[in-house]
């Protein structure tokens, strides 16, 4: 999968005389979210189920592929950077009355590690990611679903300053960032061991705790 969250970055903060491409798929993108959106700000404790609705909407999961294209076509220097600027969204949700600095460091990890694979070992990450859709479905379709809830979280919180909406998305956000770190470890795990162990891994370690003491990560 290629780096949704990047889309959740304004497109204001992207402005290169490539990205123009990316920006007018952007603003087609984000008219196609609005209603799931609006559903987020109105009951974020609902976006699985509004984030599994919008797998189901091939036109709009047609335009998150083309926007994601684009991105990838921007410096790999720029694409770190607009990573980054996420964490300007810790003093948002402080002022909300809520911490999701940890939250934070997790997703920008997760999109991190997986720029990296693509720039730089995409042939083996594309392995990986074929094995881990084909092999264990029903872990992927978890997946698919977090992240899918973590990006329109975050694309939620640019379309609201009232502070009870802030705190209840970051509260979603750090309920969401534990599931998605687990996935970020089991996909390095995967990466440089056999597909048939990191299988076992994910059936016996189900939380990011369990899985950095199988793996031996501090």
């Amino acid at each position: 999968m290629s780096s949704i969250s990047l889309a959740t970055v304004p497109s204001s903060t992207i402005v290169t005389r490539d990205s123009s491409a990316y920006i007018s798929l952007y603003i087609k993108l984000l008219e196609r979210l609005k209603p799931y959106l609006d559903n987020i700000l109105e009951k974020p404790e609902k976006v699985e189920v509004i984030a599994e609705k919008l797998l189901k909407d091939q036109h709009t999961m047609d335009l998150i592929i083309l926007v994601n294209q684009e991105v990838l076509k921007l410096p790999e220097d720029l694409l770190h950077k607009i990573l980054s600027s996420l964490y300007t969204l810790v003093d948002v949700f402080k002022e909300a009355g809520v911490n999701v600095e940890e939250a934070l460091d997790i997703i920008i990890e997760h999109e991190e590690w997986k720029l990296n694979q693509i720039f730089k070992n995409f042939g083996k990450y594309a392995s990986m990611i074929f094995d881990f859709f084909t092999k264990c479905p029903e872990d992927a379709n978890r997946y698919t679903i977090v992240y899918m809830s973590v990006s329109l979280l975050l694309l939620a919180t640019n379309m609201t300053n009232e502070l009870d909406k802030l705190k209840a998305i970051g509260e979603e956000l750090n309920r969401f960032s534990e599931e998605l770190e687990t996935y970020t470890l089991t996909f390095m795990l995967a990466m440089d061991e056999s597909f048939e162990k990191e299988s076992n891994v994910i059936a016996t370690a189900k939380t990011s705790e369990e899985l950095r003491r199988v793996l031996e990560i501090d």
